[in-house]
């Protein structure tokens, strides 16, 4: 199990992103109060091995550590994923699942995957966000088994006619939207996976991409 706190005001903030197994073994952890507040483009795992980015953003990307108590690990600390500089950072216009963050851990040896995160939203933040697993780090899949038991609501869209993926994503509230699970364990491709990955990124974009409040 990966368990990752990822603090990203999806338009810039995250706190706690965790991998987990069978029987909830913790494979790999991010809850990122091991780590010092300030600029960290690459944050190491709390607990296990693995390795996070962020994707996908114009112009300098500059993800930090910062404060923010409330995710649902409790600690203070939230990883920050944005980008600065005029007309830089997240764009309405950048390509369903282009923008966010990315981790990878290995799952040698384990089966019956689940993901775990909590993610924070500014009002002006995009709102609709989505998960893709991948085997490889190379072919990308959206995950359908979606839950939330907090703020956030699990959606689904099936109108090809929207600028939003098909399939299942969460509509993210303003403020800590924690305990978001994905579970993979029917998926054969990543248990015993050592090139396992999983990205959280935008799941609109155009006149679809709306903050929490629903503008534009």
């Amino acid at each position: 199990m990966i368990k990752m706190k990822l603090t990203t005001l999806f338009a810039s903030a995250a706190a706690m992103l965790c991998l987990t197994a069978q029987a909830s073994t913790t494979l790999t952890a991010w809850n990122f109060d091991n780590l010092t507040v300030g600029a960290n483009a690459t944050p190491l795992p709390s607990a296990g091995f693995g390795a996070a980015s962020a994707l996908g953003f114009s112009g300098s990307s500059n993800p930090d550590i910062q404060t923010l108590a409330g995710s649902s690990t409790g600690g203070a600390k939230a990883w920050r994923v944005r980008a600065t500089g005029v007309n830089t950072g997240w764009s309405t216009n950048a390509g369903i699942g282009s923008q966010g963050a990315k981790f990878t851990g290995s799952t040698a040896g384990y089966y019956k995957l689940k993901v775990l995160f909590d993610v924070y939203a500014t009002a002006d933040a995009e709102a609709n966000l989505q998960v893709q697993y991948s085997p490889d780090g190379t072919f990308w899949y959206n995950a359908a088994n979606l839950a939330s038991a907090g703020a956030g609501v699990v959606t689904n869209n099936s109108d090809v006619s929207q600028s939003t993926v098909i399939g299942g994503y969460v509509k993210l509230a303003s403020g800590w939207n924690n305990q978001i699970a994905v579970d993979l364990g029917g998926i054969s491709a990543v248990d015993n996976n050592p090139n396992f990955a999983v990205r959280i990124v935008n799941a609109s974009t155009g006149s679809n991409c709306v903050d929490t409040t629903g503008s534009l």
